[in-house]
């Protein structure tokens, strides 16, 4: 096979494979770049939510704690007493057709 013919294209050849390999490790490098900070933002909004989940946590079991609750009871249902078995109606004192009897 006669190569003397292609000794003048491997220069050229060569020199475009690397900028084609340069250019590709710049925009990966890049796009990792990119990802690398979108992560980073990503466990800052986790961090952040994470915060305002235990402070809403420790909210809820204040708002819902026995006491609050006993101490609101007692403050704006005055005229309201604790419910007993005996305020119940059994279910079987109630007629299924009222008509019949």
């Amino acid at each position: 096979m006669n190569l003397d013919k292609y000794k003048g294209l491997f220069f050229p050849v060569v020199i475009i494979v690397v900028i084609g390999l340069l250019s590709l490790s710049i925009i990966l490098q890049f796009d990792m770049s990119n990802f690398d900070r979108d992560i980073a933002n990503l466990e800052q909004e986790i961090s952040e939510t994470d915060v305002e989940i235990k402070v809403l946590r420790t909210e809820i079991s204040h708002l819902t704690s026995v006491s609050r609750v006993r101490e609101f009871a007692d403050k704006y249902l005055k005229n309201f007493r604790n419910i007993k078995n005996t305020d119940f109606v059994n279910g079987m004192d109630i007629p299924l057709n009222p008509n019949l009897e």
